[in-house]
């Protein structure tokens, strides 16, 4: 009653994961980008990102190497 069927859920998905940096960061549902709020949002939130992805890209680099390099 409340989910998207299958097809809607798979295409927001697919848009997220293929938009380009101005993407980055920002919330992305029906395939259309909106700006982050609340905690993620303004500068602090610009912050914020940055250092999670520094951390999770450290993490990942350790798994495997080059992972995260396009």
């Amino acid at each position: 009653m409340f989910a998207r069927p299958t097809e809607v859920g798979a295409r927001t998905v697919v848009y997220g994961a293929l938009a380009g940096p101005e993407s980055h960061g920002q919330y992305v549902p029906d395939c259309k980008i909106m700006p982050s709020l609340g905690l993620a949002g303004g500068e602090e939130g610009k912050r914020l990102q940055e250092r999670v992805w520094g951390e999770l890209r450290e993490v990942l680099e350790g798994i495997r190497e080059g992972v995260t390099v396009l």
